[in-house]
């Protein structure tokens, strides 16, 4: 009684006495998977609040970030603002849906992030997942001095019997030689009733040797406390200088947006467009051994983005301010010898909360990280500091008043098996202010892998997170995750299953205890020479082990390719089935959805092919008594130069 009687204290009478803000990512998976180009994705997650501070609806929020084969950052979807408030061991959903262009096909990856605050709780790491071509024609690559590409134009009305869903695409991307340097552009852009012209993916650049300038979507990395893998659309420049006085340098300048402006809604208070402009530069002192570097990022939110007026279509929320910060960051690579790696950042940053009543606030940060690669072990630990009143805006992984400790090992005895392991611990109230709880979280986990002469590859994987205040009756929970995936080639045929399970605890029975569990299973298969077929499953199930509450989804996506006038006509179906049901008291769903299409391409030459095809598109909300069916129509051209 006496237990309940001060936890009643702690969670009521003294709210702002927690300290730890934190989460754990229950689920992160993409469906369906794999999924067919010009087809929309869902990135689904589901985050747990194993922290102590309650999440308000308009302080978080979700977003994915999808990369290339080489993880290299393509774009990102829109943000998911939350709906409701999250209390401490209650869990966040999210469901981010990506429209995939018609011109992408093969592994993609994403990574799924939950903000509060402007700081990253958890991401996930980089998921694979598999596009599956629409049949486009690509030139091969131009010779050096020449210009080549290709233009794809689509008409699509994924109901023909509403003329304002018809949407025109246009996607042209070129490779060539201009001058010294050579070039590349990428646009994919979507016209339709509510804008002309709207820019959904888009990159340009422009490199010699000198330097190199990128226009729109880019992901620029100056450190680790100032500007870090923040995707934002601008630009970005560098520049190395090749004289005698400063060809050991180098240089960049920044220029983006990275968040859009949202108006005020009836559950947020809307936000700024916000923009940062940064410059860094980078000094090598010793051949390699010694680099050194200065960087310096601006931040502001955009008042002119929204409206103090309430009649106004941009309305900001009554208690929404603009905010600005500003960062200034050195850092030091050192490399003494081939096999060690040190480095070390260092930051002060100045933020302001309302800069219509600006009062500024202070702090540091620092980073220490180490690392040793031995013939087959390679070892790393690191330690990163960040003050109660940091802020970075370029830097949202960094989370303020917090202190963090790391260790990492690899160790790849065989070719064919390897393992690794990673410790981290986070401590927060740096400033041991007594009105606050001191918490600590740990991370452990450990990866094994098998790539095995027969062409199969086993990953496996475990983690433990842990949560815990003082004293205990604050904060004590437990997360542990489990995942093992199989893949097997059998000559053209890939076969791949993964599974994983993941265990919310809290262990003083606060918060209610979860159980999710993920199955995948894909296919893909060449049918003879020419047919093509790929097929797969995605199911997630969520279950909470004191109310009974379950979410389940089950995906199932097929596809097949199929020549119908060999090099000439060629056709593709495929379709997607989804059963959704929560038996939720607040949360109740239960839907049933499924799509077909069909398209048949026509190679009019070598260089340009044309499109045709149909789709059908069906849901079922059980909950809400409604069904929907609906009829397209598409039209393609594409074009080779």
């Amino acid at each position: 009684m006496f237990r309940l009687f001060l936890l009643f204290l702690l969670l009521g009478a003294a709210p702002r006495a927690f300290a730890l803000d934190s989460a754990h990512l229950e689920l992160s998976v993409a469906v369906p998977n794999p999924v067919t180009a010009g087809d929309t994705v869902n990135f689904q997650g589901i985050a747990v609040n194993i922290g102590s501070e309650r999440w308000l609806r308009d302080q978080y929020y979700w977003e994915a970030e999808i990369y290339d084969a080489d993880k290299t950052y393509i774009a990102k979807t829109e943000r998911l603002q939350g709906d409701i408030d999250i209390a401490s061991g209650e869990s966040a959903v999210a469901n981010l849906s990506f429209g995939i262009p018609s011109n992408f096909g093969g592994f993609y990856y994403f990574r799924i992030y939950f903000v509060h605050k402007e700081t990253r709780l958890t991401q996930s790491d980089y998921v694979l997942f598999r596009i599956i071509e629409r049949p486009i024609v690509i030139a091969p690559p131009p010779p050096r001095a020449a210009v080549g590409g290709n233009f794809v134009f689509s008409y699509q009305t994924p109901d023909i019997s509403d003329s304002r869903s018809a949407q025109a695409t246009t996607i042209l991307n070129m490779v060539g030689k201009a001058g010294e340097g050579t070039y590349l552009l990428n646009s994919n852009n979507i016209h339709d009733s509510t804008s002309a012209w709207k820019p959904y993916i888009i990159y340009g650049a422009y490199n010699t040797a000198g330097g190199s300038v990128s226009l729109g979507d880019v992901s620029p990395n100056f450190s680790a406390l100032t500007l870090a893998s923040q995707g934002m659309r601008g630009v970005e420049m560098m520049m190395q200088p090749k004289t005698e006085l400063w060809n050991r340098t180098a240089w960049s300048l920044v220029a983006g947006r990275t968040i859009s402006a949202l108006t005020a809604g009836a559950n947020t208070n809307g936000r700024y467009e916000r923009l940062v402009y940064a410059g860094r530069g980078t000094a090598d002192l010793w051949d390699g051994r010694l680099k050194t570097g200065v960087s310096m990022v601006l931040g502001m939110d955009n008042t002119a983005s929204l409206s103090p007026d309430p009649k106004s279509p941009k309305f900001r929320g009554s208690s929404l301010r603009p905010q600005d910060n500003r960062v200034i960051g050195v850092n030091f690579a050192a490399k003494p010898w081939r096999e060690l790696d040190v480095k070390f950042d260092y930051a002060t940053s100045e933020f302001t909360e309302n800069t219509e009543l600006p009062v500024p606030v202070r702090g540091t940060a620092m980073q220490l990280q180490t690392g040793y690669v031995f013939t087959k072990l390679s070892l790393g630990a690191s330690m990163l500091r960040a003050s109660p009143k940091f802020v970075s805006f370029g830097a949202s992984v960094i989370a303020a008043d917090r202190i963090s400790y790391g260790l990492q090992a690899a160790y790849r005895p065989v070719e064919w098996g390897d393992i690794g392991a990673t410790v981290t611990q986070f401590s927060d109230n740096l400033d041991k202010d007594p009105k606050k709880t001191t918490s600590t979280q740990r991370l452990l986990s450990l990866s094994p892998g098998l790539s095995l002469p027969t062409r199969t590859r086993i990953s496996t994987s475990w983690s433990q997170n842990t949560a815990q205040g003082d004293p205990l009756v604050a904060l004590n929970n437990v997360s542990n995750s489990m995942s093992l995936s199989l893949a097997q080639s059998l000559g053209h045929q890939t076969i791949s299953v993964s599974l994983q399970n993941s265990q919310f605890k809290d262990l003083n029975k606060v918060a209610h205890d979860l159980d999710t569990n993920t199955l995948g299973l894909s296919a893909n298969l060449a049918l003879g020479q020419s047919w093509r077929m790929s097929v797969g499953n995605t199911g997630s199930s969520t279950k909470d082990k004191v109310d009974g509450h379950t979410r389940n989804t089950n995906t199932q996506s097929a596809s097949l390719y199929f020549p119908v006038i060999p090099g000439k006509v060629s056709g593709q179906v495929w379709g997607t089935n989804t059963l959704s049901k929560d038996n939720g008291s607040s949360s109740a769903a239960d839907t049933k959805s499924w799509t077909a299409n069909t398209e048949f391409t026509w190679q009019v030459n070598p260089r340009l092919a044309a499109t045709a095809g149909a789709s059908q598109a069906d849901k079922t909300d059980a909950v809400a008594g409604s069904h929907t069916a609906q009829t397209g129509a598409i039209t393609r051209l594409s074009w080779s130069f």
